[in-house]
């Protein structure tokens, strides 16, 4: 499976001279899910640091302070959703936004989602584009309200 420890992969330069190369966390623990979606990210010129599960995950985020994490519902150990509440409850990591990229669908959990504080939710199978759209639109808010 997946390394527990915080493994921070490289990113790819953007030609842009406004982009700035920010470090997202990812939280699955469907390995082609995770690849997938790490692709997405690392193309468009963000790092990567990677857990298999929400309770790896909280660990990281507390220890790394991603500028983002993208995070499944449905995993063993812990769940996004419990993962979502602890980093919103947690003074030193409630400001790092999170998207639930997930294959569950229904209202109780897009409701249970929002409610935890995510910022989005997006529904599997994950496109790149849009995923990507996402993320760009993610940072451009923080930026513009200096959060």
């Amino acid at each position: 499976m997946f390394k527990k420890i915080v493994k921070i992969l490289g990113f790819k330069e953007n030609s842009s001279e406004d982009f700035v190369s920010r470090r997202i966390l990812i939280v699955d623990d469907n390995e082609i899910d995770l690849k997938l979606i790490q692709k997405t990210v690392e193309k468009i010129g963000h790092q990567v640091l990677l857990a298999e599960n929400g309770k790896i995950g909280y660990e990281i985020a507390k220890a790394e302070k991603p500028d983002l994490i993208l995070s499944d519902c449905k995993m063993p150990v812990m769940n996004g959703v419990d993962m979502c509440k602890l980093i919103k409850e947690d003074a030193n990591t409630k400001n790092i936004p999170l998207i639930f990229l997930t294959g569950v669908n229904t209202p109780k959990s897009v409701i249970d989602c929002f409610d935890t504080g995510a910022e989005n939710y997006m529904c599997k199978p994950i496109k790149p584009k849009v995923l990507s759209a996402q993320i760009k639109t993610i940072f451009d808010e923080r930026l513009s309200t200096n959060v």
